[in-house]
């Protein structure tokens, strides 16, 4: 499959499926018509739990099966919440003032600001803006992935990017599936979508670009007397 192909999708919650984020194995999910947080299943996309967000615009949501990172547009706020009750562990200001979208994991915040048009790094100790660049387009609403990988979504170019996590410039594109993509996550593997004109989740292909190189962790010389540089050069393995 190629890179934004859709893999799978269902129904969200409910109608304003703004924030999505995780990892392969958890997703976190925020909606502003409810004001809900979520945790929905991995397989098929159903609720496993909800409570209230701290605010009123709970636009995005990120982290990892142990951190989530969140942010609301009505307090300007960036927001750790539990991941027991998604109460607030603790907030900080964010760098502007329209905070849409919000990602990462446990050792790493990715952030979008629409009023800045610009992608942050954020220190994960206090908020604080570690380091920032352009956006790709003019909206960019939802971004997400780990300390290797940065998905971004971009509502105005109807496109889903991986961005470079050495300078945030974009890598590769694709058409998102519809025409209002709005929160994005997961990991260098993973990629969860939602999409507001839909109310779709989506799982989608990151078609991981090469190949470690890695056999049970080891890096061997070559396969039947072939130089690994990735797997697309290997002959009958």
């Amino acid at each position: 499959m190629a890179f934004g192909d859709i893999i799978r999708s269902a129904s969200s919650p409910s109608s304003s499926p703004y924030g999505l984020g995780g990892d392969a194995n958890t997703i976190w999910h925020s909606d502003i018509g409810t004001d809900l947080i979520y945790e929905l299943s991995t397989t098929d996309f159903s609720v496993d739990r909800s409570a209230s967000s701290p605010s009123t615009a709970p636009y995005g949501i990120g982290g990892d099966a142990n951190t989530i990172w969140h942010s609301d547009i009505d307090t300007d706020f960036i927001y750790e919440l539990s991941t027991t009750d998604f109460s607030v562990d603790r907030s900080g200001g964010s760098p502007s003032g329209i905070p849409v979208g919000l990602g990462g994991d446990a050792n790493t915040i990715w952030h979008s600001d629409i009023g800045t048009d610009l992608i942050y790094e954020l220190s994960t100790t206090d908020f604080s803006n570690t380091r920032s660049a352009s956006s790709p387009s003019t909206a960019p609403y939802g971004i997400g992935g780990s300390v290797n990988a940065i998905w971004h979504c971009d509502y105005t170019a109807g496109l889903i990017y991986e961005l470079s996590i050495t300078d945030f410039s974009n890598t590769r594109s694709a058409s998102s599936p519809s025409i209002s993509p709005a929160g994005i996550g997961g990991d260098a593997d993973t990629i969860w979508h939602s999409d507001i004109n839909t109310g779709l989740i989506y799982e989608l292909s990151a078609a991981i670009l090469g190949w470690a190189g890695k056999i049970n962790g080891i890096t061997p010389g070559k396969v039947n007397g072939i130089t690994i540089a990735n797997i697309g050069k290997i002959i009958g393995v």
